[in-house]
């Protein structure tokens, strides 16, 4: 929705700075034609009145017409409208996929069900940061697609939330094992040397 008053906005705008370019033409070429055909000058701007009124209008109209047709024309053909329609599709889905894994397991989701319920919870832990179960899910579905990095940042957002959780802090630590980076695997052995203190 966002997206579409930014757009709107802007077009209302570029139609301004039209408007004002015609305006300026029209005061330069006044003047020009004033400077130019003194003699005649009541002659001059009658004629250029009844002129100017259509020209500058017609002008306008064209000019807005083809900016908004060109503008969405081109956003149809190159921009992200059916990625963002599918997006919104896949992200509504969420409520039908946490169902079918509460019924029947994790492991009864598709690979392509498996990527749409990443990409609808990812969106839902967008909206609402604060949800430490949903980074840990996240983190745990990321890990059996084998992306890592996705559960080490899911786990991490989920620890920094509640770094005195303990399910969460070995889970973190247990993550951060598989990393093949070494300062990952220092954060991971120092992780588990503070659960083994308490």
């Amino acid at each position: 929705m966002l997206f579409w008053i930014t757009s709107i906005a802007l077009i209302l705008f570029s139609s301004f700075l039209l408007i004002l370019a015609i305006i300026k033409q029209k005061k330069t070429y006044d003047c020009k034609l004033l400077i130019k055909e003194s003699q005649v000058l009541t002659q001059t701007l009658e004629k250029k009145e009844q002129e100017t009124v259509v020209w500058p209008v017609w002008v306008l109209v064209l000019s807005i017409l083809l900016m908004v047709i060109f503008s969405y024309g081109m956003y149809a053909k190159f921009g992200a409208a059916s990625k963002v329609l599918d997006w919104k599709k896949v992200s509504d889905n969420l409520p039908k996929l946490s169902k079918k894994i509460v019924l029947d397991g994790i492991s009864s989701l598709t690979d392509d069900e498996m990527r749409d319920f990443m990409l609808s919870l990812r969106t839902r832990l967008h909206h609402q940061a604060e949800d430490v179960a949903g980074w840990v899910l996240l983190s745990s579905i990321a890990l059996m697609n084998h992306d890592l990095q996705t559960s080490i940042d899911a786990m991490k957002r989920a620890y920094v939330l509640e770094p005195e959780n303990v399910d969460v802090k070995s889970s973190y630590a247990r993550v951060l094992m598989l990393s093949q980076n070494n300062l990952d695997r220092n954060r991971a052995h120092m992780l588990f040397s503070q659960l083994h203190q308490k």
